[in-house]
């Protein structure tokens, strides 16, 4: 069974966007989630795990190892502490005109996005990923590929043409923060000098596209047995707090609704870092 559905539609929602000083090239500072109220911020909110559909490579493994890890992943964001009683059970999916279809208040909070190698993507989905990122919206990249890692290089740099992937501190709040703490960053999945390194971009401070390098969704499977148990949850606990963050900056910070982007615009105040290392020659 297809672990995504067609994409339904999801949460409401209000983002904002605000127009910064034209881009320097320099690493914005994490803005950190501070305290709030899970009751406030999951009451009446379905939360859904949203795969991104895209055209080349395989965007959707579609065995029952990778059902089976996303439920996993689902019940235990379902048990956390900051856990919503309206957890679907099983992924959904969406492809990028889906996302032209829906408004500012329905589109899902974040997107998640894998695959082998190839990703295509038309100039138009370009702009529409980049406005539905600026607009509130998260995508979060697992690369257990060598291949589609610099795919996915390459598609960031399409969409953010002005900004650099940079690795995330340990102390990035989706480390540092609820409902969980990993104080020694990400798991390393495997032997690589690139494993358990994560990169991003952000926007007014907030990581709008995060990059693990590694094969989360087969770390999330509960039945992988090629993985220590210890392991394992560490990818679970990863994974919920990747999806807290989404959920509270779309959700907590997000307080004076959508700001229209123009047509092709690019703004300004979307950063990365500097320097030489860069996500593909890490892998």
């Amino acid at each position: 069974m297809n672990w995504m559905h067609k994409c339904q539609k999801v949460i409401s929602c209000v983002v904002v966007m605000l127009a910064l000083p034209t881009a320097q090239a320099v690493e914005e500072p994490a803005v950190r989630c501070g305290s709030y109220d899970p009751n406030s911020l999951y009451a009446g909110r379905a939360v859904r795990f949203v795969g991104l559909e895209y055209r080349g490579g395989t965007w959707n493994a579609d065995s029952i190892a990778t059902n089976r890890a996303i439920a996993n992943l689902l019940s235990g964001f379902r048990k956390s502490t900051v856990g919503s009683t309206n957890v679907h059970s099983s992924g959904t999916s969406c492809t990028i005109s889906n996302l032209t279809e829906l408004s500012a208040v329905e589109s899902p909070a974040f997107l998640y996005m894998t695959g082998t190698s190839g990703i295509g993507i038309s100039k138009e989905g370009i702009k529409t990923l980049r406005d539905y990122l600026i607009g509130g919206g998260t995508l979060f990249a697992s690369s257990g590929v060598s291949q589609w890692h610099r795919d996915f290089t390459n598609l960031v740099g399409r969409i953010f043409p002005a900004a650099n992937l940079f690795r995330l501190p340990k102390d990035e709040p989706i480390l540092s923060e609820i409902p969980y703490r990993l104080p020694d960053g990400p798991p390393s999945l495997s032997s690589s000098s690139a494993a358990g390194s994560c990169w991003g971009i952000r926007h007014k401070s907030r990581l709008v596209v995060v990059c693990y390098s590694g094969d989360l969704v087969g770390a999330w499977d509960p039945g992988n047995t090629r993985l220590d148990s210890q392991i394992r949850e560490s990818a679970v606990r990863f994974g919920i707090n990747l999806m807290n963050y989404a959920y509270y900056h779309r959700y907590v910070r997000a307080r004076n609704g959508p700001l229209k982007v123009g047509a092709g615009e690019l703004p300004d105040d979307v950063l990365g870092g500097t320097g030489t290392e860069t996500p593909g020659s890490q892998h």
